[in-house]
């Protein structure tokens, strides 16, 4: 199949354009935006990951809470 795909060869006009070539300043902004989103997207990750660490911990202590007020025959 290679073989017959090399044998073939487009002999018609060219079909491929060129793209215009980005300014120095379009290419900063372009970059600026992309860290922009990046870094938006790594503090919302790490604010994520914060409120489920406070969860677990809020969780656990009101489970040793209960535990404790549950032997300690504070509440029945």
């Amino acid at each position: 199949m290679s073989d017959k795909i090399k044998e073939e060869s487009y002999n018609g006009p060219e079909r491929r354009q060129s793209l215009p070539r980005l300014s120095d300043e379009q290419m900063e902004a372009i970059a600026d935006r992309a860290y922009e989103k990046a870094t938006e997207r790594i503090y919302q990750e790490i604010g994520k990951g914060v409120v489920k660490a406070a969860a677990y911990l809020i969780g656990t202590a009101l489970l040793a809470l209960a535990a404790w007020l549950g032997l300690s025959e504070k509440i029945k």
